[in-house]
């Protein structure tokens, strides 16, 4: 056999190999591409959520779509657990009712791009530095709300990403005395709140919607960032 015969022969063993493989990995489920989770669970409205990534479209803080086209959400396992566990209390507390999923995941690149925005403004402290690192970026973190029986969102008072005081739960009280929010969207935001701690999330001070699932120092110590 010819040198470049056998050049030939091994390039068609190396190509049967790799159709090989492909067809082994299809066959098990799994894909030669990265998972768009990057290992992290997926959730979808097939998880009786309701997904409306604001970061993929133009309705958030910088009227800029930072993805196109996606229709799910990732979390860390552990998050992801917690987050189904919330989803079943909502059902039981208010049959009908949903969680709907405004972010999750949110890698360092997103993060980086979303810190040059508002660097240097007043609305930095609503952003972690991505030097530190946002609990997003680990798949600790999420930002939702809950959405009624006909899919309308319950009014909390303010849209998700204002970057007011009157999205921080810490004012409640003196905004509902000041008349900036009323009962009725204090109660609402008070059933969010119970039903994503008794499934074992913490909310944030300053934002009504973002809730971490583990304390951010065990996040930043145990966990590691997305990319």
């Amino acid at each position: 056999m010819t040198r470049a015969g056998a050049l030939r022969l091994t390039l068609l063993s190396l190509c049967l190999a790799a159709g090989f493989a492909r067809r082994d990995a299809v066959a098990a489920g799994s894909s030669e591409l990265p998972s768009p989770c990057y290992g992290l669970v997926m959730l979808t409205s097939a998880d009786n959520l309701v997904i409306d990534k604001r970061y993929a479209t133009t309705s958030n803080f910088a009227g800029t779509a930072f993805e196109q086209g996606i229709d799910y959400v990732c979390l860390h396992q552990i998050a992801a657990a917690k987050l189904k566990n919330a989803s079943r209390l909502l059902e039981s507390r208010r049959p009908g009712y949903r969680l709907v999923i405004f972010d999750a995941l949110r890698t360092v690149s997103q993060q980086k791009t979303i810190w040059n925005i508002v660097k240097g403004t007043d609305r930095a402290r609503y952003v972690a530095d991505p030097r530190k690192g946002s609990i997003h970026s680990f798949g600790f973190a999420v930002d939702l709300s809950i959405v009624d029986r006909q899919g309308k969102a319950l009014d909390m008072g303010t849209d998700f990403d204002s970057f007011t005081a009157r999205a921080e739960p810490r004012r409640e009280t003196e905004l509902l005395k000041s008349g900036q929010l009323t009962r009725h969207q204090v109660v609402d935001r008070r059933l969010l709140r119970d039903v994503m701690r008794k499934a074992g999330f913490e909310p944030l001070s300053i934002e009504w919607w973002h809730y971490d699932a583990l304390p951010p120092q065990l996040v930043r110590s145990r966990y590691r960032q997305l990319p």
